[in-house]
C-alpha cells in the first residue's frame, strides 16, 4: 500500500514530498499438512474436506497460468507444503508469490535479481531438478503433487525409513531426483510406501492415482520426463482434465464441495481458451534459466551438478544408484 506526504520545514515554511509502503498482512492460517491431523479422516466428509482443498490449489494455481487479456501469465514455482494454507474458517489458500514469474510476449518479471532456478528442493518436479529451463503450469501441479504424497506418507506411511528421509528431508537434490525416479516409476511403486503402517482412505488413493496419470501418463513416464528437454505434457495440458479427475473423486458429494464447484465453474468459462495459453504462452514465454543447486529445503539460488557424487559421510550406499545395476531400491 503506497502513500504520499508532504512534510514542511517550519524555518522554511518549504514542503519537502515523501513516500513510502505500508505492508498489511493477512492471517492465512496454517500449512495444509496440518489439516491431515485436524480433519476425521475416517469419514467420507473428511476425506471430501481434503479432496475440495487441494481442489482449491489446482484452480488458483491454473488460473494464474493462463493469459490474461495483456497477454500475461503467472507461475508460482515455489509450491511447498509451507506455501499452502488452510485458513481457520477452512479457506485454502497459495501464497509466498515472491519467487513467481509474471510473464508475457516480450519480458519476464521476478523478484529475483538473475534467471535461475528457485524453488523448494523435495517439491520440485522431475524436469526442474534435472536442470531443464523451460518451466510450464504442468511443473507447478507436479510439485502440488508433491506436497500431496508427502502429507499422505507423513500420515499413513514409515516416516522412520531411509527413503523417507533422502526423499523428503535431504539437502542433496542429486539424490532426491534419483530417488524420485524409482519412487514413481509407476502407481504402484508410488503408493506402497505411502501406506505401510495404514491403509490409505480409498478417496484419497483415487486422488493420488489420478493426479499420478496426468502428471506421469505412458506418453511422459517419469524416466521420459527427466531425460528430455522438451515437456511434451505442456501441449497436451487441459484444465478440464485436471477437473474431471476431482469430479471422479468427489461422485455424489461434489455439492458440498464449494471449492471444486468454484473449479468447476471456472474451467467452464475458460477451458476453450487453454489453447492458446499453452501455445502462445506455455511455451514461447516461459522463463528460461540457468541452472544452480540447492541448500537444505530451501528457495535459493543453485547449480544444479551434472554427475552425482555420493557424499563421503552418507550413511548408506543409494541402493537405486545408476552405477549398480545390480541393486534394487527397497521402493520397489
Amino acid at each position: 500500500l503506497l502513500y504520499a506526504a508532504t512534510v514542511t520545514n517550519k524555518q522554511s515554511n518549504r514542503g519537502v514530498p515523501c513516500r513510502g509502503e505500508v505492508m498489511i498482512i493477512e492471517d492465512a492460517g496454517s500449512s495444509v499438512a496440518d489439516i491431515f491431523g485436524k480433519v476425521e479422516m475416517s469419514s467420507i466428509y473428511g476425506q471430501m474436506q481434503i479432496v475440495d482443498v487441494f481442489a482449491a490449489y489446482v484452480h488458483t494455481l491454473i488460473a494464474a497460468a493462463k493469459l490474461d487479456e495483456n497477454s500475461r501469465f503467472v507461475l508460482h514455482r515455489d509450491v511447498s507444503r509451507g506455501n499452502l494454507m488452510v485458513a481457520a474458517g477452512g479457506q485454502p489458500y497459495v501464497i509466498d508469490w515472491g519467487y513467481g514469474r509474471i510473464c508475457d510476449s516480450s519480458t519476464c518479471r521476478s523478484s529475483t535479481p538473475k534467471k535461475i532456478i528457485v524453488g523448494t528442493t523435495i517439491y520440485m518436479g522431475i524436469r526442474i531438478l534435472n536442470g531443464r529451463t523451460m518451466r510450464s503450469i504442468v511443473d507447478d501441479l507436479e510439485s502440488l503433487f508433491l506436497v500431496f504424497c508427502r502429507c499422505l506418507w507423513d500420515t499413513y506411511g514409515d516416516t522412520k525409513s531411509e527413503d523417507y528421509e533422502e526423499l523428503w528431508t535431504t539437502n542433496d537434490s542429486r539424490w532426491v531426483k534419483v530417488l524420485r525416479r524409482v519412487w514413481l516409476e509407476s502407481k504402484e511403486s508410488m503408493l506402497k510406501p505411502m501406506k505401510e503402517r495404514t491403509g490409505i482412505p480409498a478417496s484419497l488413493k483415487l486422488l493420488a492415482e489420478s493426479m499420478y496419470d496426468l502428471l506421469f501418463p505412458k506418453s511422459a513416464s517419469i524416466s521420459t520426463l527427466a531425460d528430455n528437454t522438451d515437456d511434451p505434457r505442456v501441449a497436451e495440458f487441459k484444465a478440464s482434465n485436471w477437473l474431471k479427475a476431482f469430479e471422479s473423486v468427489a461422485g455424489d458429494h461434489i455439492a458440498a464441495m464449494p471449492y471444486l464447484g468454484m473449479f468447476k465453474e471456472y474451467v467452464s468459462d475458460n477451458d476453450n481458451r487453454h489453447d492458446s495459453f499453452i501455445s502462445a504462452g506455455g511455451v514461447d514465454h516461459l522463463l528460461f534459466v540457468t541452472p544452480k543447486y540447492p541448500g537444505d529445503n530451501t528457495r535459493e539460488e543453485y547449480n544444479l551438478p551434472e554427475t552425482p557424487t555420493r557424499s563421503t559421510s552418507a550413511k548408506r550406499p543409494f541402493a537405486g544408484q545408476p552405477d549398480s545395476p545390480n541393486s534394487k531400491s527397497r521402493l520397489h
